[in-house]
């Protein structure tokens, strides 16, 4: 298995295990996310392809932390809308926070400008994520402020799923 994605799925496991074990309400839902990100890396055929800015919008489950050793993440839904030469995007994370950003692909790199408010606050921030697979993103965050580096993982929600936080049950 190429490095890339074994730390995808080994990061990814770590924080849905550690739902799992501390949400028994929404446990099988986090179970059932863990397994469609295993059995996607076993379908995975084409690595590191050249992808198109049209072809990445979408919604994408994400699962991420606030630093790369982190265990303790949070889950959102990611979205992606292509637009006269930039890339828009909003995530909702833990059902509640709404992030937007913009940005633009790069040789299979996307980097987005993200801001958020916050108890009056705004914050800003940078995210850039390595298309992995057409279906898979693994991405690295900063905030300004903070010299933490985060970290967040996607996974290509299927085109017929209509509400995306429908579809995993936990949101």
């Amino acid at each position: 298995m190429h490095p890339k994605i074994s730390f995808w799925l080994e990061k990814s496991t770590a924080i849905l295990q550690d739902r799992i074990l501390h949400n028994s309400k929404d446990a099988n839902s986090f179970m059932e996310e863990l397994n469609k990100r295993r059995a996607m890396i076993g379908e995975v055929k084409n690595l590191f392809p050249k992808v198109h800015p049209r072809a990445i919008a979408g919604s994408y489950q994400i699962i991420g932390a606030n630093s790369e050793t982190a265990e303790k993440g949070y889950i959102g839904v990611l979205s992606l809308k292509y637009e006269e030469n930039r890339i828009f995007a909003t995530w909702l994370i833990e059902g509640a926070d709404v992030q937007t950003g913009f940005g633009l692909l790069h040789q299979n790199v996307l980097s987005i400008n993200f801001t958020y408010e916050q108890e009056g606050t705004e914050y800003t921030g940078l995210v850039s994520y390595e298309f992995l697979s057409n279906e898979i993103l693994s991405g690295f965050w900063v905030e300004e402020g903070t010299d933490e580096v985060g970290v967040e993982f996607g996974r290509k929600l299927p085109l017929e799923t209509g509400d995306p936080l429908q579809f995993f049950g936990f949101n």
